[in-house]
């Protein structure tokens, strides 16, 4: 089991409650460093980014790797002893809480982990792949040769030390070829399939079942049998022969193919899309669960996500218990099963109001996969590319350096001041391209606000509906604001899409027109009015969602809590104040326009 405790109070009731529901394994995490998925780590890595502009070892900082929890002897005064040292005492101190319940530790852990420059200095022959993102990244990034006898040795090494500091860790999820780890010469990586030349013609197989021999061998040292499951991404023909030559306690759950047949472990997840809190999305809870106990699955993993730090935990927490007992194995018996807890909660009224509220903030969350690539809608583009609190105006690169920096030092962006210019432009990539796509795109957002908009109102009403149980009305109006929160982050995006794509096609325009011709078109000024009404919209937007924001206290989306801890995909604790900063350069910069569009003229 697993769930999102920023305090020691948090973590024990949540182990006590998953020894109460029949856990045998407690996934452990550190979620004040990220909203996202990451390791039991005592903070992020920031002192392994030696470049501050380059954003691609935000993804590989937060993650576990043995290398950050043990310093082996050949790579100290290399990387840090001391972090190293708070995070091995930081996952002791966790295993000491699962030990009284009798636990058992589950982690996931991103290797082989690419390694400092200066590693490869020290040790030429170690050298691996290239790990990182080409059109992510400023930097090159390697990981270590898993095919070197040295390097297995090492590793052999290191996780035998851990694993006798925390030998209640018996199960690791390995996420690898991404985020900064991955394997010599498999298809998958992003700079394309590479790594020492010597390794070249070795099996795949050899090579991943090797080096996961090396972590197992490392834990019966400390004698523990470690089970080995991986999250990866390798190529087709890759996991027909990883699944051809796999070996005991090696359980593959592959990407671009169905595992079914050969991991015996199903997730069922409480999702919440980040920056979003309270959000939540029962509905989809209760169906992972029912297909679940359908398939008879050997193995169950439940995430409560961030329920405990939000406030809706009871749901779900109940949910499962009830399910554990009564085993739905329809959809209709699950959603009964849904309603019943949500009445037990809210009381009847306001529980069946809930139940109709879920089905359409679901509704809602069916329709994001539209959008994107490598994360989730709202993370791409709010987050990475920072368009909530950055301002829509015509010239972003003739603003001053003071006005571009508060949301550029935070932005995921490694590619030219062109490219980070650019609103629709995440990760190196643009989902969105031209008029058409926008308007579609517009259209399937307004259809998501509707739905949300419809959930809200449910949870509004169902707040203020007789019977409903003490204390219940606040909780629920609560959820209805942290709703509204997510509509505003819609809305914006809508606006972002319409606003890049035409002030795009106009540029282009003017850029084929001669120099001597006036910049009019037969649409100019009707796609004049289009931007202006989507930037006037945006500006509403905005200050309603600040309005929002300094209504409660409570928070209503996810931000750091120090202005340190500001990356790439948290918000800072000021974001208020980004968010008014936005509105006045919008508003000093409008009269930019008139060099894309002559003003109006009647």
């Amino acid at each position: 089991m697993s769930a999102a405790t920023l305090t020691d109070e948090q973590f024990n009731r949540f182990v006590s409650s998953a020894a109460d529901a029949g856990a045998t394994h407690v996934h452990l995490k550190n979620h004040a460093i990220r909203p996202l998925e990451c390791g039991p780590v005592s903070a992020k890595a920031k002192h392994e980014i030696p470049w501050s502009n380059d954003p691609y070892l935000q993804w590989s900082i937060v993650h576990f790797t043995f290398f950050r929890t043990v310093v082996p002897e050949e790579l100290k005064g290399i990387l840090d002893e001391e972090y190293a040292r708070r995070n091995l005492d930081y996952l002791v101190k966790q295993c000491v809480v699962l030990r009284r319940y009798g636990l058992r530790a589950f982690i996931r852990i991103t290797e082989p982990m690419c390694l400092p420059e200066s590693v490869f200095r020290r040790y030429p022959s170690w050298r691996g792949p290239r790990v990182d993102h080409p059109r992510r990244s400023r930097h090159p990034q390697y990981a270590p040769c898993t095919d070197n006898a040295e390097v297995l040795d090492v590793y052999r090494r290191t996780v035998a030390r851990v694993i006798e500091q925390v030998p209640e860790l018996d199960i690791l999820n390995n996420y690898t070829n991404d985020s900064g780890a991955g394997f010599c010469w498999t298809q998958h990586l992003y700079p394309n399939a590479n790594g020492p030349s010597k390794c070249k013609m070795r099996s795949m197989s050899e090579r991943v079942i090797g080096f996961y021999g090396a972590i197992q061998d490392g834990a019966r040292d400390a004698g523990v049998n470690i089970q080995i499951r991986e999250t990866n991404y390798f190529s087709h023909s890759e996991n027909h022969e990883l699944l051809a030559h796999k070996k005991e306690n090696i359980h593959f759950c592959l990407k671009n193919m169905s595992s079914y047949a050969v991991d015996p472990m199903r997730k069922i997840k409480a999702e919440t899309a980040t920056p979003l809190i309270g959000v939540q999305q029962p509905v989809d809870f209760s169906m992972a669960t029912m297909l679940a106990f359908r398939e008879n699955a050997k193995q169950l993993y439940v995430d409560f996500g961030h329920s405990i730090l939000d406030g809706t935990f009871p749901i779900y927490e109940s949910y499962y218990k009830n399910a554990l007992r009564q085993c739905p194995a329809g959809l209709a018996t699950a959603f009964s099963l849904l309603e019943n807890v949500s009445i037990e909660h809210y009381g009847p009224k306001a529980g069946r109001m809930m139940m109709e509220a879920w089905m359409k903030i679901r509704d809602a969350h069916m329709l994001t996969p539209f959008f994107g690539v490598g994360g989730s809608l709202l993370m791409l583009y709010h987050l990475m590319q920072r368009v909530l609190v950055r301002p829509f105006v015509a010239f972003p690169l003739d603003l001053p350096l003071d006005d571009r920096q508060y949301y550029q030092k935070h932005q995921f962006q490694a590619g030219s001041e062109i490219e980070a210019s650019n609103l629709l432009n995440h990760q190196g990539t643009q989902s969105i391209q031209g008029i058409q796509q926008a308007r579609m795109a517009k259209k399937i957002l307004k259809e998501i606000t509707e739905m949300l908009d419809a959930a809200l109102k449910k949870m509004e009403q169902a707040a203020s509906s007789e019977g409903i149980t003490l204390g219940s009305d606040e909780n629920l109006r609560l959820g209805a604001m942290r709703v509204q929160a997510a509509i505003h982050l819609y809305r914006s995006l809508a606006n972002a899409f319409i606003f890049q794509t035409y002030v795009d096609q106009r540029r282009q325009q003017l850029g084929a027109l001669p120099a001597e011709l006036e910049p009019v078109s037969l649409n100019s000024k009707m796609d004049r009015d289009i931007v202006c009404d989507h930037l006037r919209d945006e500006i509403d937007n905005i200050n309603e969602l600040i309005l929002l924001l300094r209504s409660t206290s409570k928070p209503l989306l996810h931000t750091a809590l120090t202005s340190e801890d500001e990356d790439p995909f948290t918000f800072g604790p000021d974001l208020v104040e980004q968010l008014e900063r936005k509105v006045n350069i919008m508003l000093d910069h409008w009269i930019d326009f008139d060099r894309l569009w002559a003003p109006p003229n009647k």
